[in-house]
Order: C-alpha cells, then structure tokens, then sequence
C-alpha cells in the first residue's frame, strides 16, 4: 500500500492546487517515482486511486487532512492537481503526524519543504492505529478543529455564586498539578455559549464536573466531554447527585467549607498530577 504526501507553505484550503514538478516526487524512492509518472496515463490513473495526505509546513498548531486526487494535468513548469477532502474523515493534528514521522517514512525535514512525495506505507493502517478516527459531526454545535492544549483543565460547574469558592480551589489545585484552569465564563469567542462551552472542552485535555445539585448541564457537558475523548474527573458534594449512568465512575466527594474544599484541593490535585504523569 502506498499514499502521497503534499506538503505546501500556502496550506490546502482550496480544491485545486499547483506544485513546481521540480519538487514533484521528492524524497520518494525511483522505482515509486517512475511507477507515479505524472507525465503518462498510467502513473495519472495510479495517483487519482491513491490516498492524499495535505499538509501545511510545520510540526504542530495545524491540520492535515486525507484526499482523493481527482485529476492531475501537467502545465509547463506546473503540475495542476485537484482534489476532494471527505467530510466524515477528521483533520489530523500535525503535531500527531510529527509523532508518527517514522512509521509514516516522512524525513523530518519534508515538514517545512514544499513538495510531493509517494511512501510506500499503508496510511490508513499506520493512522487507525494510532487511535485516529472518522469524525461525526453534531448538528447542534460544531466542534472545532483546533489542538488540543496539554495543560488546560475545563472545569464545568453551575453559575452559582455559592460555588465561586469550589472554582478558586479546583483551580488552586490545577496550579499544583501544573495545569491552567478555565470554565465558560473566561471565554466568550461565539455568540452562542453552548459553543464556547463545546469549544473549551475541546481544547481541554481533562474536564473537571461538578455534579452537584444536579445540574442539567453539567450532564449535558460531562457526556459531551466523555465523547470527545477527555480525561473526565468528577467531583460532587453529595453522592446521590450523581446520575445512574455515571455512578460507575470514581470520583471526588467534597463540602462547601473551608476544611473540605481544602481536602478537595489536595484530592484533586493528586489525580491531575496522575493524569499528567500518564500523558507524559
């Protein structure tokens, strides 16, 4: 199995795009270039039933995103390429391909070069296996396709003034573990608050839920954070608060008082210490 790597300092935002053929086939092994030949039919017809992989230049901060290569005309000194992203595959983080550079057999100097390239690797197989899956999309939101940020807790609590103190120790406690702390409240990006609450715990590498007085949207939020994959850690005052569906999962009791949200401090921080040591 083989796929092409496009790589472009413009990015690939477009459905047709163009590269020198100076740069066409580079770092690619002969008999792959020859057997790819842009100039016959032969080599066309192999690169239009091939997988893309679009990059933009860089290691991290951005997307890469799989493509079929729909038509390939060469133009003089250009070689005309147009192409289709499919919808239901996710953009991938760069900073996930720079991990995966040598299974990939991508050089790491192929990230800040215009140019195109054929591996002769399984790409689906060398992605899947990295935990990397299609995207369904949500009608009611939508998730942005931005990079997750290793040291941000979310923190989803209700907007109730008598858990203003709960909210300064969770943070004190992300402060210790070495994490930065935020709920939607620190944010106002959309219009919409749902999708700065969405956005947040998409950024977000652990979401903190406070299931106290059972707050319809924290448990909206903790579902929405259990499916896009965070590290969820759940904190109540009161046992019985806690759902049926989430009863099976650890968490984090608590009182509103000095002495407990002092316990809650140090409770918390152990476990985002834990988390960070396992993402480490």
């Amino acid at each position: 199995m083989t796929f092409q790597l496009l790589v472009s300092g413009n990015g690939w935002e477009k459905s047709s795009d163009s590269i020198a053929t100076e740069r066409v086939f580079e770092h690619t092994d002969q008999d792959l270039a020859a057997k790819f030949n842009v100039k016959t039919r032969e080599g066309r017809a192999r690169l239009v039933s091939t997988p893309a992989l679009l990059m933009p230049e860089g290691t991290s901060g951005d997307f890469a995103k799989v493509t079929n290569i729909q038509r390939v005309r060469v133009e003089g000194a250009q070689v005309l390429i147009n192409y289709a992203s499919d919808p239901e595959l996710s953009p991938i983080p760069l900073s996930k391909i720079w991990g995966l550079r040598s299974e990939l057999q991508i050089d790491k100097w192929e990230f800040s070069r215009t140019h195109w390239a054929i591996k002769d690797v399984d790409l689906f197989r060398t992605l899947l296996g990295c935990e990397w899956k299609p995207l369904l999309l949500p009608k009611v939101f939508k998730i942005d396709q931005i990079e997750q940020e290793s040291d941000l807790v979310a923190v989803m609590m209700p907007f109730e003034a008598s858990l203003d103190p709960v909210f300064k120790s969770i943070k004190a406690a992300s402060s210790v573990a070495g994490y930065k702390c935020k709920r939607a409240d620190d944010i106002w990006e959309d219009s919409i608050l749902i999708q700065d609450i969405v956005t947040l715990i998409s950024r977000a590498s652990v979401v903190v839920c406070d299931c106290t007085a059972r707050n319809a949207n924290v448990f909206y939020e903790t579902g929405i954070a259990h499916a896009l994959g965070r590290e969820v850690v759940i904190i109540t005052q009161a046992k019985s608060d806690i759902p049926f569906d989430l009863q099976h999962h650890r968490f984090i009791s608590y009182l509103n008082n000095k002495e407990g949200r002092a316990a809650l401090e140090q409770k918390l921080a152990k476990r985002l210490e834990t988390l960070a040591n396992k993402a480490n």
